[in-house]
């Protein structure tokens, strides 16, 4: 399916995550939107775009990671008692 998608037909040398961490760690950096985007190929609305869809798999991963981190305290709880 990833094959097939838009994203590797116009950017075979990239995957989109390797994109959306970039953003993500330059953003970080605190580099400018102009320098961004001269970086990674996008301009005005398709790089707000990619930046919001960077910072959204980071906070999902947060999440899951936090669950994650829950369930397994939960199961040294109930195994001590």
């Amino acid at each position: 399916m990833l094959e097939n998608s838009l994203w590797l037909r116009y950017n075979p040398d990239k995957t989109i995550r390797e994109v959306l961490a970039r953003i993500y760690e330059m953003n970080e950096a605190g580099l400018s939107p102009e320098e961004i985007g001269a970086e990674v190929g996008l301009k005005g609305e398709e790089l707000k775009k990619a930046q919001y869809k960077a910072y959204r798999k980071i906070r999902q991963d947060k999440i899951r990671f936090e669950v994650r981190a829950d369930k397994v305290k939960e199961e040294r709880v109930e195994e001590e008692e």
